[in-house]
């Protein structure tokens, strides 16, 4: 007759014990309910006195204002993993895109565009930066700031702002009544350079999903389309005029945020938050007292892989197990 003994071996055991342990301390560190994330908002007061703040993107609650100061005639951001990247026209000096980490190191400022060419919007895919420049086209550069293709769309009329989704680049054209969105591919080739028409001087568009939000300036609204370029509601948002006049728009999630002019230098501009899905409002004044805020951009942490956490440690577990065989003859 023959007896099995299965034992698991100390080091199993051990090995056991510190996952179970790291995953304790991480589920007590992640907080029971996880927030949307961090909004970075950038304030140009056309000096050199530029910002960005950073602010819980729930509660509007500042958590680090101003994260990186002295930039020279911001416009646009956006984010990409752990770093930021921010357009500036300079004023007095050439047009830079600069790259800060989010807990507002310099990383790198890059002179991809010159004086005459000032990069205005910008939009990042994988390790892609999309630039906008005054002379109508559209640049190509790596995240570390090599170019790609100065010239990826060119003939452009005065184009404004940018956004990817998927393999396709969306730009805004001003125009009173004659302003478009175009569609190109992200290596440059033309979709449809009239998507969508007859727009009064579109200056923001931000994508989510199989949706466009286009901010037009004149009319103080925010219209919502397809990426087909079919309108699904030409008044998604209003109201955005005057002292309420937008500037900047991204969507997170299910939120839609809108930076809101104010009046220039009286630190009255602010963040307004809107569903994404309906338009109506979530909160008026998220974030306030800010000096012409222009460009925002949310970035959403990944929480733990819990499940791959337990199913390491599973696995570890039964590697650390052994079998002895002991063979008993009776």
């Amino acid at each position: 007759m023959q007896t099995f003994h299965d034992r698991t071996s100390p080091i199993g055991v051990s090995i056991l014990v510190v996952l179970l342990a790291s995953l304790a301390a991480a589920f007590s560190a992640f907080p029971a309910t996880a927030r949307a994330g961090e909004i970075f908002v950038v304030t140009d007061d056309e000096q050199t006195t530029g910002t960005i703040g950073e602010y819980d993107a729930t509660t509007g609650a500042a958590v680090s204002v101003p994260l990186v100061t002295g930039l020279n005639g911001p416009h646009a951001i956006a984010a990409s993993g752990g770093d930021l990247f921010v357009t500036s026209s300079g004023y007095d000096l050439y047009g830079l895109v600069s790259e800060y980490t989010t807990s507002g190191a310099p990383v790198n400022a890059l002179t991809i565009l010159s004086e005459e060419y000032t990069p205005g919007g910008i939009a990042v895919s994988g390790t892609d930066l999309f630039v906008v420049g005054e002379n109508g086209s559209i640049g190509e550069y790596t995240t570390s700031g090599a170019t790609v293709s100065a010239f990826l769309v060119a003939g452009q009329a005065g184009a404004n702002a940018i956004a990817v989704s998927g393999s396709d680049l969306f730009v805004t054209n001003p125009g009173v009544g004659t302003g478009t969105v175009g569609e190109y591919t992200t290596t440059g080739g033309t979709v449809n350079a009239s998507l969508i028409t007859g727009l009064s001087n579109p200056t923001a568009i931000a994508a989510s999903g199989g949706d466009l939000f286009v901010l037009t300036f004149s009319t103080g609204t925010i219209s919502e389309y397809t990426t087909s370029g079919v309108l699904v509601n030409a008044s998604f948002v209003t109201g955005l005029t005057g002292l309420n006049n937008a500037l900047g728009i991204t969507v997170s999630g299910g939120d839609l945020f809108v930076t809101i002019e104010g009046v220039p230098s009286e630190s009255n501009g602010k963040v307004a938050e809107y569903n994404a899905t309906t338009g109506a409002v979530v909160n008026d004044s998220l974030v306030t007292g800010l000096d012409y805020p222009v460009g925002i951009v949310v970035v959403t942490p990944e929480p733990p892989t819990w499940a791959m956490i337990v199913i390491g440690a599973v696995s570890l577990l039964g590697c650390g197990r052994r079998k002895r065989r002991s063979l008993v003859a009776r």
